[in-house]
């Protein structure tokens, strides 16, 4: 997602699980609430530059 200025939203909350048929379609967290999205980047390590 974007923000309003147009940056990347970075979201660091975990993840429980990744839905969609034939894509993501949507991201579930641990809290509870879920995102739509068409698609999805993950992290593996600590990233010092984004």
């Amino acid at each position: 997602m974007r923000t309003d200025s147009g940056n990347i939203e970075i979201n660091t909350r975990k993840i429980e699980a990744i839905d969609g048929d034939k894509k993501v379609e949507k991201v579930k967290f641990e809290d509870g609430e879920a995102m739509p999205l068409d698609g999805i980047f993950i992290a593996t390590r600590c990233c010092s530059e984004v």
